[in-house]
């Protein structure tokens, strides 16, 4: 079948009413040929390879009465009353002491103790310090330690790749290998946003803190 003749088979399978069925189950078809025919065109998105339609996925729903009695865990303050499990931004103007106060509260939690006068949740800790060098990080940790020793939960990078170049799977994979980690810090964002997500800065940023808000949530971390 040349180009034009199949054009014109797609707009006259798309022009068919909403009540039509789509596809004709010819005899000795399996299955899943018979469901597809009977399928709304509504239900079913076009596939020219094949010229058929091929049923959508339901939208996943629940009633509100269901939702109303189950049971859902407490949320999980990883920093009592300021810190719950999920996505979490720590925003100031620049040299306003933003890593610093990152890399105490990395420490405090690790080590269990409190931050900013709050409990914390004693757990494992991942720091990406991408601006800073061995040589600084090891000077600020040793400030705010005064002279105690490292946690031994609290692991850091000082370098990572992008969120669509690794940084999303290395995550993932770190998580898993460790699963008493409770907080993972990067510092700064903008060294590993995306850098293949097109012109448009909005949709850049928010794919992005979707990638992490999911690992957040599917993790129970902050």
């Amino acid at each position: 079948m040349d180009y034009h003749a199949q054009e014109k088979l797609i707009k006259a399978r798309l022009n068919m009413q909403e009540k039509a069925t789509v596809g004709a189950a010819a005899k000795g078809n399996s299955e899943q040929s018979n469901n597809t025919a009977n399928t709304p065109k509504h239900q079913a998105r076009y596939n020219p390879s094949t010229g058929s339609f091929v049923p959508e996925k339901k939208l996943s729903t629940m009633s509100a009465k269901v939702l109303q009695t189950t049971d859902l865990p407490d949320i999980r303050f990883i920093v009592n009353e300021i810190l719950p499990q999920g996505l979490g931004l720590l925003t100031a103007p620049s040299k306003y002491g933003k890593s610093w106060k990152a890399l105490d509260l990395c420490l405090s939690v690790a080590e269990g103790i409190p931050f900013l006068g709050f409990r914390t949740e004693r757990c494992g800790v991942l720091y990406l310090a991408l601006e800073d060098s061995l040589r600084r990080l090891k000077t600020r940790m040793n400030a705010i330690l005064k002279g105690k020793p490292a946690p031994e939960n609290f692991d850091y990078a000082t370098s990572a790749p992008t969120l669509d170049n690794g940084l999303e799977t290395q995550l993932r994979n770190y998580v898993k290998e460790n699963p008493t980690v409770g907080l993972i810090v990067i510092d700064v964002l903008q060294k590993v946003r995306s850098t293949s997500r097109g012109n448009n800065p909005y949709a850049a940023e928010y794919a992005d803190m979707s990638i992490l808000k999911r690992i957040a949530d599917e993790s129970n971390i902050a």
